[in-house]
């Protein structure tokens, strides 16, 4: 899976590129670093509310809906590679 990011510059041309698949374990690393600081934040020893503290939230909220759709569809294209391995193995298997 391959996500294409389209935008356009000053000049009204368009660029496009190609990102990489992330793996389990960048989902995994960015998830963590979104829970560090909102852990970070929570437990400080004097909390102290900010102004962007709402905006981060939504932010926080955003990117982990977004880690979790990705996780499911990932989750997903591996099940589908171990289904057509497994249909490969038992097409070779003798009757």
């Amino acid at each position: 899976m391959e996500i294409e990011v389209t935008r356009e510059s000053e000049h009204k041309e368009t660029e496009s590129t190609r990102k990489k698949t992330l793996s389990r374990l960048e989902l995994m690393e960015k998830a963590t670093a979104v829970i560090a600081l909102l852990h970070g934040r929570t437990t400080a020893k004097a909390f102290r509310a900010r102004q962007d503290d709402a905006i981060r939230l939504q932010y926080a909220r955003a990117t982990i809906q977004a880690l979790a759709a990705y996780g499911a569809i990932l989750k997903d294209e591996e099940l589908e590679d171990l289904r057509t391995r497994l249909d490969e193995i038992e097409a070779r298997r003798p009757a």
